[in-house]
């Protein structure tokens, strides 16, 4: 018979590779961005990790709800079996968001045949999403809490850069009617990388409760400093 240990293990495999696919899709988008034309293989390459992070999503929720119905786990096996249905959620809505933005990207691709760098600063700000995502990445598999407090401190930097772009955008189209259409998606990808931000926050916030018990959902701020 199994012993809850190896269930855990098997539980904690399938959610690194769920945490390797998103972070992959993510990453995907911003070499789109970079690219003079949009890739097929890359597209091809996201939707086969998108079917991936939706079979992963199930196994671990039914892994983890028999996990837990059979060895009723106390302490820190606990508050990991918890986490983990958070953090599954929290990782196929990241899968989501990077796919949505991909789909975005193609679609200004086919109507300009080009992509539109200049509107805003949109590359450094998926750029600064996957810096936060490979912080949490190395925070999960090493065991590094401080990663967790470092993501929440650069969540508000994000929240500002979508605020500069909505803003400077507004302004362009004020000034040229041509920019609608690019400009509203790129306001579109802006707040699905703020969004992804918010997700790797999440990430964070459990990587912190895991390991040390504390939660920091609604903390923001001087509390979080203190």
């Amino acid at each position: 018979m199994r012993n809850i240990d190896e269930n855990v293990k098997e539980i904690n495999q399938m959610l690194i590779e769920m945490i390797k696919s998103s972070e992959r899709m993510l990453k995907v988008s911003i070499e789109l961005l970079n690219g003079d034309v949009f890739n097929k293989e890359l597209y091809g390459e996201v939707k086969v990790l998108e079917e991936e992070l939706n079979e992963y999503q199930i196994k671990i929720d039914e892994k983890t709800v028999e996990t837990i119905a059979m060895f009723q786990p106390a302490a820190y096996d606990l508050r990991f079996l918890i986490s983990v249905m958070h953090m599954n959620t929290d990782l196929e809505r990241i899968g989501d968001l990077s796919i949505g933005t991909i789909k975005m990207i193609k679609n200004l691709f086919k109507e300009r045949g080009t992509f539109d760098r200049e509107i805003v600063p949109i590359v450094q700000m998926g750029e600064k999403v996957v810096r936060m995502y490979e912080l949490f990445v190395r925070g999960y598999i090493d065991k590094k809490v401080e990663n967790g407090y470092m993501i929440l401190g650069l969540d508000d930097e994000i929240d500002g850069m979508k605020k500069a772009n909505i803003d400077t955008i507004k302004g362009k189209i004020k000034e040229n009617i041509d920019y609608l259409e690019p400009g509203i998606q790129n306001i579109l990808i802006s707040k699905n990388y703020e969004r992804i931000a918010d997700n790797i926050t999440n990430l964070a916030e459990a990587l912190v409760y895991i390991h040390k018990g504390e939660d920091l959902r609604h903390k923001r701020g001087e509390e979080l400093k203190k």
